[in-house]
Order: structure tokens, then sequence, then C-alpha cells
């Protein structure tokens, strides 16, 4: 998928049959791998049979693991990300490939892939999948299958009958939070045919106008981020075509202001790049960049390419162009915030130096508790830092952080900078660090009996560390475990006491009077933690008919 590993909270398939997910790192199909050397294919049977030969009568294979709500194979895989500063939109590409094309299109049996943002939110009615948290759709909105306006087509040169064009899906963000991607292909009908999706690609952007859904994939740049001198005269972006050599093809490029100023710290460009039928060479486009005497932090504008006809977004890149001039001034330091994650060990804080660079800087700095605390989520730290006469060059420190194994959010701790004689403030930046801890209670067993005109639960937990309590969870049918929270209701008000830090197991129970004769019920557990944070247990759903 190509996310850098910085960025990667954590990767979760839950209670999906890891065999339903495989990293591919040989060239496979038409397309893929887009860029690197491999790409990730999800399938609702061995995602390991993907590369071989197309001779197979309706390839099908049934996995372990988690199921929809009609019980058919589902594979998930969890993405939880963070996004660099000002992104405000992610991009990937994928093709969805089956074993149902040409037999079974237009009917209900038609697996169906989904990517969601900010979390998961599928559920089934009737043969309808219904996601509205769903960003890889066509566009007419419906969800991936092999009924999509797209079109499919035969000869994929892998063991799949059919496979849509390269697609491209698209959804904007929130920067300033954890992003949470949910990629999900499953059966529909039955667990007969294989599909898979192939996915690579995945990247942020920057660009002002951010349009969810899919669209056909063509063109992209090579880079999606260059630095530029201001001195450089130019800066040359590359774009190469990822369709195919099929036909010709037309995308439009133009420039778009961010910090820098179409006029005065470059000139704007508007323009059109062609692919001749059987071209597959890249293509660049060229800007001119504008050396003033300014004195000025490091400037961005952006590049888009876009459809000719639709006028639809395929790809951006943001252009910066680093400043070189000097004021006379010795300028001042700007401290960058940051994140971490907790299990990184430590943070390294960056100061620049802005607005002119003549003889020594020299600052202090000293970190201080937000919600964080030294000692247990970090290490305090303290220093000087010294640019010498003419020297602009950005300084670090490192600050050590500790990984707990409390769950507590995340949290903040402050470096300040003053100034070493007066001790005047300078600024200020935030560290944020990621919790990666969960409540920490390894439950043995859920059990529901049921009685007459009532049903006992009874728990058990192996271990427990940072709990408060436990609600239970009751629902009228089982789907609430695969998204359907349609019956499901809260049966607790108050939480139910947990032993907490013992480290030890224990044992509870509880009563549930609110019942009816001969219905069937579905329990579940919530554990709250410290910080009050939620641990749900849907692999530990158990059910009881009242007597």
């Amino acid at each position: 998928m190509d996310i850098p590993a910085s960025q990667i909270i954590s990767v979760s398939l839950g209670t999906s049959d890891p065999d339903g997910v495989s990293i591919f790192s040989a060239p496979l199909g038409d397309f893929f791998p887009i860029i690197g050397d491999s790409f990730v294919i999800l399938s609702t049977g061995l995602a390991s049979s993907a590369s071989l030969p197309n001779n197979e009568e309706g390839l099908s294979a049934t996995l372990n693991g988690l199921n929809n709500s009609q019980g058919q194979d589902m594979v998930q895989m969890a993405y939880e990300l963070q996004a660099p500063t000002g992104s405000t939109c992610l991009r990937f590409e994928f093709s969805f490939l089956s074993d149902e094309f040409p037999e079974f299109v237009g009917t209900s049996f038609n697996d169906v892939f989904t990517a969601e943002y900010p979390n998961s939110d599928i559920t089934i009615v009737g043969n309808d999948i219904v996601a509205p948290l769903n960003f890889a759709s066509d566009t007419e909105d419906n969800v991936i299958n092999v009924n999509t306006v797209f079109g499919v087509f035969d000869n994929t040169g892998t063991t799949y009958d059919g496979s849509t064009p390269l697609l491209t899906a698209t959804t904007p963000i929130d920067s300033t939070l954890p992003v949470r991607v949910v990629f999900t292909i499953q059966d529909m009908g039955d667990s007969f045919y294989d599909s898979a999706v192939f996915l690579d690609n995945f990247r942020w952007s920057f660009e002002q106008d951010c349009s969810q859904g899919s669209q056909l994939s063509t063109v992209r740049f090579t880079a999606t981020s260059v630095d530029v001198a201001e001195t450089g005269g130019t800066v040359t972006l590359t774009v190469t075509r990822i369709d195919g050599s099929d036909g010709e093809l037309t995308v439009n490029y133009a420039t778009t202001d961010g910090t820098a100023t179409d006029g005065s710290d470059y000139v704007g460009a508007t323009s059109t790049l062609t692919w001749a039928n059987g071209d597959t060479s890249d293509k660049t486009l060229t800007l001119t960049i504008t050396d003033d005497t300014l004195p000025e932090n490091n400037e961005t504008f952006t590049v888009t390419l876009s459809e000719p006809v639709t006028g639809e977004s395929v790809d951006t890149a943001t252009v910066t162009i680093i400043d070189n001039d000097d004021n006379g001034q010795a300028g001042s330091p700007q401290i960058t915030s940051s994140t971490v994650n907790e299990t990184a060990g430590t943070v390294t804080v960056t100061v620049s130096r802005v607005g002119g660079s003549n003889g020594e800087l020299t600052v202090n700095y000293a970190t201080t508790d937000g919600t964080a605390t030294d000692g247990s989520d970090y290490v305090s730290a303290s220093g000087t830092l010294t640019w010498a006469d003419g020297d602009s060059s950005d300084k670090t420190f490192t600050v050590t952080i500790s990984d707990d194994s409390q769950s507590e959010g995340n949290e903040t701790f402050i470096v300040s900078l003053t100034d070493p004689v007066s001790g005047e403030s300078l600024g200020s930046g935030t560290v944020t660090i990621i919790d990666n801890d969960s409540t920490l209670v390894t439950l043995a067993s859920l059990t529901a009996t049921g009685l007459e005109n009532r049903v006992r639960l009874e728990w058990k937990t192996v271990t427990e560390f940072d709990s408060i309590g436990f609600h239970i969870w009751r629902a009228t049918g089982e789907g609430w475990k695969y998204g359907d929270y349609s019956t499901v209701t809260r049966l607790t008000d108050q939480l139910i006491p947990a032993e907490g830090n013992s480290g030890a197991g224990a044992s509870y129970s509880y009563i549930d009077y609110d019942v009816e004769p001969f219905v069937t019920y579905y329990y579940g557990l919530e554990d709250r933690n410290g910080v009050d944070q939620p641990t749900y247990y849907l692999d530990n759903i158990d059910s009881a008919t009242v007597k």
C-alpha cells in the first residue's frame, strides 16, 4: 500500500481469516503493483490463489473467522493512521476482480468491496449493502461489484474471470485526528465463486476541494511533494500513465496558490498533457519559480491533474519553495508541534530559525506536562539550541517517550522556548503521544442461560488491569456483531464494578429480568477503563432462549 511506517498507528484484521489477505511482491494482472514492488490483496477466498492460471471452473474457498450477517465469508482490514499535518484528502488505487463474471452479473450473488472512513457502518438489507461511510463507490453511488457502472472486462491476467478497470478512490479527511480506514470484501447470497480486490498507492494530498467517490484511474504524479530552492528558477514535475496503453489519453493540469502567490512567488500555469495510443512514457511539466528579495517562510502551491471532460481531480502534488532571503535581522525561533506513537521510544522536536539569519541566535527549550506526566509518559528535557551567524538550518532535540501499559487515551506535553537572558517566552509547541493500549482485560468466557422469565449471565476474566467496570448489551439478533445495531440496547445504567488492577481474573454474574418467554436474546460485554474508554467484546457474544 506504500504507507510510510511512521504514519501507521495500527493495522488490524479483527477476526478475519488471515488466508483472505496477502501481500504480493510480483507483478500480477494488468496494473499491479502501481508503485513500489508490492501491493495488497483482500479476497473472499484464498488470497494466495490470485496468481493461479485462469483455468478453474468457478474458484471457491470457504474461509474461517469473520462472517457477515448472512453467514457468508467476510474479510476486513482496518488501518489507523496519522495523516500529515494539513492534509485534506486520501486516495488509493484498486481493481475489483471476481469469478462471478459473467454468469452472475445482475443477480443477488454479487460479492462486494467497500472502503469506509472514519469507521465501518455496513448493514445488509435483503440482498443490498447499506454502507453510508463507503467512499469507494462508483459514479452512481453504488458499492463496487460486478454490476458497477465502470464495467468489467475478461482476460485479467489472474485466476479471476473478470476485473474492473483500474480505479481511484478518494475521500476528504480531518488530519487533526487519527484517520481510520476500513477495507471490506464480502460474499453476498452464498460463499461460492471468489472475488478479490487489489489495493496500492495509498497517498495523502493537500488540495482545497476533495470529492468523495471512485473514478477511472488514468495518471498520477511520480512524487506528490516536491521541494525547490527559491533560486532554482524552475521546478519540474513528472506524470506517469497507469491505465495501460490503449487509446489516446489527455489530462489537464493547473496550479493553485497555497501560501505562495502566483505572480510574485511563482508563475501559475494551466495546460494539457497527452499520450498517444500505445504511449506509456512519462510526461513532464515545468513551472517557473520567482526569486524575490523578501524574507519569508517557505511557501507552497499545488498542481492538480484533472479529467478534461468532467473536471474531476485525478491527483495533486504540493510544491514547497525554500526561501533564501535574509532581512539583516537575527530572526526568531519557531517550534513545530508533532505527534508520536507511544511505542516509538523517542520523538524528535524541530525548531526553525525564521525571518533572518544575521548574527548568532540562542534559545533555551524545556518540557512541561500537559495531560502527559513527566516520568511515566515521557522523560522531561531541557537544553539550549544555537545558530551561528548566517545559519538558518533547522535544529532538533530528542525527548524520550515511555511505553506504559495503561489505557489512558492520547496525551500531550508542551515544549516551550525562552530567551536565555531575559527568560521571555519565544513560543511553544505541543507533542501528542498516541496511546497504544486498550483496556487490559482478558475475557475467558461469557455464558447466557435461559431460565423461566429471566436469563442468567456469567462471565470470567483471566486478567484485569485498569478496568473500572462492565456494561451489558443485548440484542434480539446477532447481526449487530457485524454492524447491524438496529435491535441493540444497553441493559445496565450503572457499571458493574470490576476487580480493576488486581492482575488476576474474577467471576461475575447478572440476571436479566426484562425478557419475554420463548424469545432468544444475544448478549455482549463492554468494559470501561480508568479514563472511561470502552472496549467491546464482540467475539464473545452468547445467546439464550427464555423458558
